[in-house]
């Protein structure tokens, strides 16, 4: 509310922009949210995190490459957005460049060892390339770093149990 406020106040605040996009894309309301992030990128051309979430609702509105894009943006203006990367390579993996996801999963370890999404990051891309034995230990690697990552549990359980048959 207190950033809507300000929007409306025409106080051009790139911080209200922002705020009110993560509400919006809390809310679903994506394109909206991509809307509010634009705003707040055109006043501050280098908010990495802003492109990182106007990708993310490009990714849930299924549009692959614009999200790709925006991931990208928000690494170039920070080398070391971890959750950029992570996000890259979960469209990457939706688009089975499971390699370069890969990649982009092994730099965000790198940057953020006890990440979990990036390990899970790295287990989809490695299960995208049929290494299972290294799937399954990155998906371990993500619950050992957070326990209640329910994808990464389902994950393990359907890439064990199919490592069985």
């Amino acid at each position: 509310q207190c950033a809507q406020e300000a929007i409306k106040t025409g106080d051009n605040n790139p911080r209200a922009y922002f705020m009110f996009g993560v509400v919006l894309l809390h809310l679903g309301y994506l394109r909206e949210a991509i809307v509010a992030f634009r705003k707040a990128v055109e006043l501050e051309p280098l908010n990495s995190h802003a492109h990182n979430n106007i990708g993310t609702a490009h990714r849930r509105l299924g549009l692959l490459q614009e999200a790709g894009y925006h991931y990208r943006q928000a690494i170039l203006i920070d080398m070391n957005h971890a959750g950029a990367r992570v996000n890259l390579s979960g469209v990457l993996c939706d688009m089975r460049q499971y390699n370069e996801a890969a990649e982009q999963s092994r730099i965000a370890i790198n940057i953020a060892p006890t990440m979990a999404e990036a390990h899970h990051s790295l287990a989809e891309a490695l299960r995208g390339q049929s290494k299972v034995d290294a799937a399954i230990a990155q998906y371990r690697k993500a619950l050992e770093l957070a326990p209640g990552l329910e994808i990464a549990q389902r994950r393990l359980a359907e890439l064990v149990a199919s490592a069985r048959v």
